[in-house]
């Protein structure tokens, strides 16, 4: 009877070890409370929209996410085509600054009678005007309009632009064909003024055996003239410009020597001088006649175009003061486009477009986990 108790109780303790096993259950019970806490975790509402229903925060995440990803398609493609439109207003506001030099240059060589000068200044003054309605054109969106522009937009439409109601660039343009007359009859004097004081010394000396003591006086004039005719004509265009100051002695002075030279040669109470009869004094008078029309000719031309030659003489001032303030503008003009090639307010918008999408992507998936997670719970409960 003992043994059969003992095999009884044997297998009690084994059915008994099958039924229970208190260390599985508790393993068990862990893993519950753990996959609860984690789906607590998952449940938790998104910020700004947790609260309306799952299909809706979908919507407007997806919407917001499309959204933002195509404004910063938008914005990058504006942002490349805005450093590639910087880089070429760069590349004209330098040549701007050679096209601003250039004009001072042209312009004091236009002013002096050089052709050359004219066809510098007015191709540097065309090509100015077309860079600088370029610059204007090209400034679009997100791109910041610098003072230097407005300033010289302001400077230009002041002095360069042509207006009839104001002393411009094209002042001096219009006075071209007298300013290269000028140039020339200069020329012209001063290539014949050396023969002309030998001719005028050699009249004065041979006077002084054939004529009267007071032929002998006036004969005696004409070096002294032609030597003030000279020395005023030259004055005209000293100092690289053309000085009107000087205009009234050159009149003054050719009038004395056309008066002298009309009374050798038809005489003249007033002056008391009798007409030239002495061949070889005619001869001498007649080249000094012939190698003096320059001067005349001189006289003619600024007596008729001097208001013209002096709103040019203005304007050329104007021109070497702005071409300075230009040549200063347009170089803080080039480093401004240098530094602005690539724009922070744009990167910035892509930085914080960037984000925005991202976020939302990263929102929408933890939605749709969200509910996921809700379908699972729902389901295990009603099972």
């Amino acid at each position: 009877m003992a043994v059969l108790g003992g095999i009884k109780n044997m297998f009690s303790r084994k059915e008994k070890s099958k039924d229970f096993n208190p260390l599985n259950t508790t393993w068990i019970m862990d893993k519950m409370n753990l996959c609860n806490e984690e789906d607590e975790k998952a449940l938790k509402p998104v910020p700004l929209v947790g609260h309306l229903a799952s299909r809706a925060q979908m919507v407007i995440m997806l919407g917001v996410m499309i959204f933002a990803s195509l404004l910063f398609a938008v914005v990058a493609f504006l942002s490349f085509n805005n450093a590639g439109r910087y880089a070429e207003m760069r590349a004209i506001s330098t040549e701007m600054q050679m096209l601003s030099q250039r004009l001072s240059r042209g312009m004091s060589q236009a002013l002096l009678g050089y052709g050359e000068g004219f066809e510098v200044m007015e191709n540097s003054s065309t090509r100015f005007g077309a860079n600088l309605a370029a610059l204007r054109s090209r400034t679009g969106f997100l791109m910041e309009v610098p003072e230097q522009l407005e300033t010289i937009s302001q400077i230009w439409d002041r002095t360069f632009s042509p207006d009839a109601n104001r002393l411009s660039i094209q002042s001096l343009i219009d006075q071209k064909g007298n300013l290269l007359s000028l140039s020339e009859r200069i020329n012209l004097a001063n290539s014949s003024d050396a023969l002309l004081n030998i001719l005028a010394r050699d009249f004065m000396q041979l006077a002084t055996t054939r004529m009267s003591a007071r032929d002998q006086v006036h004969a005696a004039q004409l070096p002294f003239l032609i030597s003030q005719m000279s020395r005023y004509t030259n004055s005209l265009l000293s100092g690289e410009s053309y000085n009107p100051e000087w205009v009234p002695q050159l009149l003054l002075s050719v009038d004395h020597f056309n008066r002298l030279v009309t009374a050798f040669k038809s005489g003249d109470a007033t002056l008391g001088v009798a007409p030239l009869s002495d061949p070889d004094l005619l001869r001498l008078f007649g080249r000094i006649v012939e190698n003096s029309k320059a001067y005349e000719q001189l006289k003619d031309l600024v007596h008729k175009n001097n208001a013209g030659l002096v709103n040019a003489r203005i304007a050329s001032l104007a021109i070497l003061r702005d071409a300075d303030l230009l040549l200063d503008e347009t170089t803080q003009l080039a480093a401004f486009y240098e530094q602005n090639t690539s724009s922070w307010v744009s990167t910035v918008s892509e930085l914080v477009l960037a984000a925005i999408a991202f976020g939302a992507l990263y929102l929408l998936v933890r939605v749709f986990n969200q509910e996921a997670v809700r379908r699972r719970v729902q389901s295990e409960s009603e099972n």
